[in-house]
């Protein structure tokens, strides 16, 4: 009866660490599952639990260190357990003891696999959020119990790997930019994604590579204004053209002299006496056109500005780029009302 129970004692034992190690499986995969945004917004919707939940932000390494502690400590104890339940049995019950050895190690093994790795990863891929709410605390705790043998073979593996010539700072991202233009690919080849959506993504990954001569108009095709011309041609022009900024030049198109907006040709409109272009003029914005728009962006948005005059390394006038002409990067053609009137004419 002694035997029994002690294979009894045993097997509650056994069961235990199955629940543990499919705990630790689980918990890992949801973990690496969880984008830090994500985590971030797990940490915001569950505020009790910031402390627990910010190791795995402050500290991957660290913290997957203790996961494969308790999944390998798991496993180690599992075998060793089973194998003194067949060690007992067998003697007792006059059984063959390797046979019984290796079968308790085969069953042991398969339980290992399905129930305590293959079953827990499945259902925390699909529910990581919710297998992270649920386990992080425990692990947060038994992550601080463990932590300085953690700490000391995340060193000794981070050591490792750099010898390698491999990274493995503690502050890598958890997710790289070539991740998610494959994840961009991979939902616009599943359908997950609009095409004007996968368009629009991939166009951002493009727009910081991209430079201002890329995106800009040529000073050739550019409507602009003469100074010299008189406020009816002006007035006729821009009608037609239906600009709401326009370049004025002198003498030809690669002297630039100024900017003229459209709510100061209504004043013109309205006193046309008084008109003198050079007075209603605002001086032009220069930039060159190896500059990135990405940057060329944030001064216009800083800097309250909707147009710019293109020169290359040489300082001559080459093209103009408006806001418009660098949104349109991300978001594609803006057809505007000008445009479609244009449009209609050319028909």
């Amino acid at each position: 009866m002694d035997i029994l129970l002690e294979a009894f004692v045993l097997g509650i034992f056994l069961l235990l660490l199955f629940g543990l190690g499919a705990f630790f499986s689980g918990v890992e995969t949801a973990l690496i599952s969880l984008s830090r945004s994500k985590t971030k917004l797990l940490i915001k919707d569950n505020p009790k639990k910031e402390k627990h939940m910010t190791i795995w932000l402050k500290n991957p390494n660290d913290v997957l260190s203790t996961l494969l502690i308790g999944i390998n400590a798991v496993a180690v104890a599992s075998a060793t357990l089973s194998a003194t339940m067949a060690d007992e049995v067998s003697v007792h019950f006059g059984l063959n003891k390797a046979l019984l050895t290796a079968l308790s190690g085969i069953l042991v093994t398969f339980i290992i696999i399905v129930f305590g790795e293959i079953v827990p990863k499945i259902y925390a891929i699909h529910n990581a959020e919710k297998t992270v709410k649920l386990t992080i605390v425990p692990l947060y705790y038994f992550h601080k119990l463990i932590n300085p043998f953690t700490r000391l073979f995340t060193r000794i593996g981070v050591k490792v790997v750099k010898l390698f010539g491999g990274k493995a700072d503690e502050n890598t991202p958890m997710i790289t930019r070539e991740e998610i233009k494959s994840m961009v690919r991979l939902g616009d080849e599943e359908g997950i994604l609009r095409s004007d959506e996968s368009a629009m993504l991939k166009n951002v990954f493009k727009f910081n590579e991209k430079v201002i001569k890329e995106a800009m108009i040529p000073i050739s095709n550019t409507f602009c204004v003469n100074i010299n011309d008189n406020i009816n041609q002006i007035l006729k022009a821009t009608a037609e053209e239906g600009h709401t900024r326009m370049p004025v030049y002198k003498d030809d198109k690669t002297n630039i002299v100024g900017i003229i907006h459209g709510k100061d040709l209504v004043n013109l409109w309205i006193n046309k006496k008084l008109f003198v272009l050079q007075d209603l003029m605002r001086d032009p914005y220069f930039v060159n056109e190896n500059k990135k728009i990405a940057d060329l962006l944030a001064q216009f948005k800083n800097g309250k500005i909707h147009m710019a005059i293109v020169k290359n390394n040489e300082g001559l006038i080459t093209g103009m780029i408006t806001l418009e002409d660098v949104l349109e990067e991300i978001v594609g053609d803006i057809n505007n009302e000008a445009d479609s009137e244009n449009v209609e004419k050319q028909n």
